[in-house]
């Protein structure tokens, strides 16, 4: 109800083999009072075809391969000519994708790139990201920036607060216990909001 239109709705549909319940398909549908969107994936978790239709007709056909470190998809429009290429690379230190679409309409080329340094020196820590993006529409770029975050860590600490007045715990009263307990309480009701 906060996020869809008055006439917007979703149907969610998951075809399964009827003894073992294996997913075959997955379809969802968004419906409004203008049109039907319907995406509809077949496959398994390794490669399948990701098909998107606008009131019954198809607009695209993606062609997908899965693996733990990459994404390829292939799009095609509704008369199986290649009009574009989704690729996603992923290790432990970088992230790369690369985008095109034409279909004689649109052109977009966008990329995304991120890498990832740790550096190591006895006891410090350096960490850096550097992340580059683009996106271009038509031969005209509407995005493009690159940033670097780096974090410094030091492995020695030294405590910052005055514990001159502290108590333990076991020398604590009852009262002093029942107060500490409400606190943690509310404290910890605040958190699971």
């Amino acid at each position: 109800k906060e996020y869809l239109d008055k006439d917007e709705y979703y149907k969610i549909s998951i075809y399964t083999t009827k003894i073992l319940h294996k997913p075959l398909k997955y379809k969802v549908q968004k419906t409004t009072s203008t049109n039907i969107e319907t995406y509809l994936y077949e496959g398994n978790e390794n490669k399948g075809v990701l098909y998107y239709s606008k009131d019954d007709l198809l607009n695209y056909k993606i062609d997908i391969e899965l693996t733990k470190d990459e994404i390829e998809a292939n799009i095609k429009d509704s008369s199986n000519k290649k009009i574009g290429e989704f690729k996603l690379e992923k290790d432990n230190y970088n992230t790369t994708i690369n985008y095109v679409f034409n279909d004689g309409y649109k052109k977009i080329d966008a990329i995304y790139s991120s890498k990832y340094t740790k550096v190591k020196k006895n006891t410090s820590y350096t960490n850096i990201k550097n992340l580059s993006f683009k996106y271009v529409e038509n031969k005209e770029t509407k995005l493009n920036g690159n940033i670097t975050m780096t974090s410094k860590f030091n492995s020695k600490f030294t405590i910052l607060t005055d514990i001159s007045k502290a108590k333990l715990k076991t020398n604590l009263s009852e009262e002093e216990k029942t107060n500490l307990k409400k606190i943690y309480e509310n404290t910890k009701k605040k958190l699971e909001r």
